[in-house]
């Protein structure tokens, strides 16, 4: 549901849907995960029970990349990578690859599965393989584009006797075969003479300065896309985690734009 109200707030321009989304967010937040990272999957008067599989934590880190996909609010990516981290210490197979459906913190079992075929719903094993590409192509981490080549590996190993019956993974599969393309939108200081530093470093999606971009994630939708938002106010967190973008600047203070594959950038430009 998040990821499906991020998407719309996206292609329609819609601050209400990206509000839905960023509340949907909030209460698994503030209910269903605790100070350790632990999701739950139960919240019933005041109380969250049923710990999380990996279908959980995988769905929940793609919806936090959509969310900051449509509000380019940094914490969504942060959280959307300790999610991510999560993951790989609680369900990653060390020997065999791929994704166990329990955490090694769940009750021991005489067999512990690992799900991997797309039904109805995608597998937490396609969805972690789309994640962790998505993640290695933000932040062109080492450790993210290692383990999203094996996972990637672990579910062609998979998808190779019956492909359609992977769909998902198909997905995966195609953001890694075709050139990534990524938007580092670098946002001009005069924000500051429009509207408070406050209000910009609360409700990113709101600044002026962005409009343009917005319009162009529109009409421009593909879903091997990244863009990431480097401002005044989030500059030194994002260098945190996204270490490239210390050396994007800005041109002439214009919101300015560098368009790259692969992380091969183009001239950078200040019209989309």
């Amino acid at each position: 549901m998040i990821s499906a109200y991020a998407k719309a707030a996206i292609v329609l321009q819609s601050k209400e849907y990206a509000d839905i989304a960023e509340w949907a967010v909030d209460f698994i937040n503030t209910r269903l995960i605790d100070e350790d990272g632990k999701l739950y999957v139960r919240y019933r008067e005041g109380e969250a029970a049923n710990n999380g599989n990996l279908d959980d934590y995988a769905y929940l880190c793609q919806a936090l990349l959509c969310v900051y996909d449509a509000t380019f609010d940094i914490r969504y990516l942060k959280q959307a990578i300790d999610i991510a981290d999560k993951m790989l210490l609680d369900f990653w197979d060390d020997i065999n690859e791929g994704f166990f459906l329990t955490s090694n913190e769940s009750e021991e079992l005489i067999y512990r599965p690992k799900e991997v075929y797309d039904g109805a719903t995608p597998s937490g094993n396609s969805v972690a393989g789309y994640v962790l590409q998505k993640i290695a192509h933000i932040t062109a981490n080492p450790k993210y584009k290692e383990h999203a080549h094996k996972q990637l590996r672990f579910l062609a190993g998979q998808a190779k006797n019956y492909p359609a019956g992977y769909c998902y993974a198909q997905l995966a599969f195609l953001t890694a075969l075709y050139p990534s393309k990524e938007i580092i939108c670098v946002v001009s200081n005069k924000d500051d003479n429009i509207t408070t530093a406050k209000t910009v470093k609360r409700n990113p999606q709101e600044n002026p300065e962005l409009e343009e971009l917005k319009e162009y994630m529109a009409s421009h939708y593909n879903p091997n896309m990244t863009v990431v938002v480097k401002t005044k106010q989030n500059e030194e967190e994002l260098q945190k985690i996204v270490d490239y973008v210390k050396n994007y600047q800005t041109i002439d203070n214009k919101t300015t734009y560098y368009i790259c594959e692969d992380h091969h950038c183009q001239t950078p430009v200040t019209k989309l």
